[in-house]
């Protein structure tokens, strides 16, 4: 049986980090929608266990998104926005350019817009 990544050409092959940061911890632009969605959630009295039974997950891995330790996917961030009646932009409002420019493909996001460092 051959070895499927290992015949992958080097830009297609990704690192076992899944977003996460070199030592192994949460990103921190994970990190902060987690916080932004236990935000959300806390504004509307919602606790974790209605917030659960709306989208049918467990309220354990909504736990998990708020701590940042596991990822929003695009589609559950849309079901999250529409749970909580609010845009998907306000998981990302107030974002300090630090921790927006922690994105795990390397990009910067300043005043200027997007950048690749050099």
């Amino acid at each position: 049986m051959s070895n499927y990544r290992a015949s992958m050409p080097s830009f297609l092959k990704r690192g076992n980090s899944r977003g996460r940061q070199p030592d192994g911890a949460p990103n921190p632009i994970d990190i902060y929608v987690g916080k932004r969605l236990r935000l959300r959630r806390n504004m509307l009295n919602i606790s974790l266990a209605d917030l659960a039974d709306e989208l049918g997950i467990s309220y354990q891995q909504i736990q998990h998104y708020e701590k940042g330790t596991n990822r929003i996917t695009a589609s559950r961030l849309w079901d999250f926005s529409l749970a909580l009646k609010t845009n998907v932009n306000f998981f990302f409002d107030g974002m300090d350019e630090q921790t927006a420019s922690s994105a795990p493909s390397g990009y910067i996001i300043g005043a200027r817009g997007l950048s690749r460092p050099n």
